[in-house]
């Protein structure tokens, strides 16, 4: 069974290809901009590298947010592309999840993304017991983010896409394939306020 992985959702471009558990492709790369530009060489570069002809990659992951809007859109487009191409199976992943099972803690845990300013979104985690919260925004302050363990809410909190291809327990945290985007992009809140629209 092959797996390709991929996290468009941060300042990083990564790609995961596994082959019956194994990891045979791993890289991340940090990009400032363009990654629609970037996104098909690297998988070219993974291919080749592999001797791996796409139509024999069997399932398709991607990370579906919260984090950059426009990295977001790119992913989860790109790999839905590569997955009805060859009509193959295709899952989503949100950051939150994916930043916890990387990490995966015996001791019940928090992991918070930033939305906007002090809002996050937050999910607690007990692996011990497989008790997993709903998702919630809240605020945070500056004060208080040490009490979390953050993802795409700065440069160096990215996700261990690695681990979470190797994760055994993957299968709990998969979804629908969608956007998780908990708040409105920049371009809807001005538009709202020019409409008045509340």
């Amino acid at each position: 069974m092959r797996r390709f992985f991929l996290d468009t959702s941060s300042s990083y471009l990564s790609f995961v290809l596994t082959d019956c558990g194994g990891v045979v492709f791993s890289t991340k790369i940090r990009i400032e901009r363009g990654t629609s530009e970037k996104i098909l060489p690297i998988l070219d570069f993974m291919l080749t590298q592999t001797s791996i002809n796409i139509a024999s990659i069997d399932e398709y992951y991607v990370v579906t947010g919260p984090g950059s809007f426009t990295g977001i859109r790119v992913g989860i487009s790109f790999v839905y592309g590569l997955a009805i191409a060859d009509n193959k199976a295709i899952y989503g992943i949100n950051s939150l999840d994916a930043k916890a099972i990387s990490i995966q803690m015996d001791n019940e845990f928090s992991v918070i993304s930033r939305l906007k300013g002090d809002l996050f979104a937050v999910r607690s985690y007990n692996f011990k017991d497989t008790i997993f919260s709903n998702i919630e925004e809240v605020v945070v302050s500056d004060e208080l983010i040490g009490d979390y363990i953050t993802v795409n809410s700065f440069p160096s909190d990215v996700i261990n896409l690695e681990a979470v291809a190797k994760h055994e327990n993957i299968s709990y945290f998969l979804s629908e394939c969608l956007p998780l985007y908990l708040r409105k992009a920049e371009a809807e809140i001005d538009f709202d306020k020019s409409c008045n629209i509340r």
